[in-house]
């Protein structure tokens, strides 16, 4: 689980004769555009959205045989954002000072360690 916009980086590993060759998949579904370096070992899904959320694997495979990786669950929080704002005022004098009332509502995902 990463916050919005943060970069992800899934890692196969594989032994074998010959030459490996690797392809990321998404199930279900295709790979993000934002996905580089499909073909290799290591992926990277960079500056994630809600909609990267999914569940990921690799497959390996050599000129004799092919295999597939378990599937790993990448899940995206959304960042926090405001979805209320109001400019209204309430203005009035307390203790000879102003005060001034706004409201501000707000949604997203709680994330541990903070955006």
């Amino acid at each position: 689980t990463v916050a919005e916009g943060s970069d992800v980086v899934l890692k196969c590993r594989a032994t074998g004769d010959g030459i490996l060759k690797y392809q990321w998949m998404r199930a279900p579904g295709q790979l993000p555009d934002r996905a580089s370096n499909t073909r290799k070992a290591n992926m990277t899904l960079s500056d994630t959205v809600i909609t990267d959320s999914g569940k990921y694997f690799c497959k390996v495979s050599d000129n004799e045989e092919m295999v597939f990786s378990k599937r790993v669950l990448v899940t995206i929080k959304g960042k926090p954002h405001i979805t209320h704002f109001t400019s209204d005022e309430t203005l009035g004098i307390v203790n000879g000072t102003e005060e001034v009332i706004l409201t501000c509502k707000a949604s997203g995902d709680d994330i541990t360690g903070g955006y």
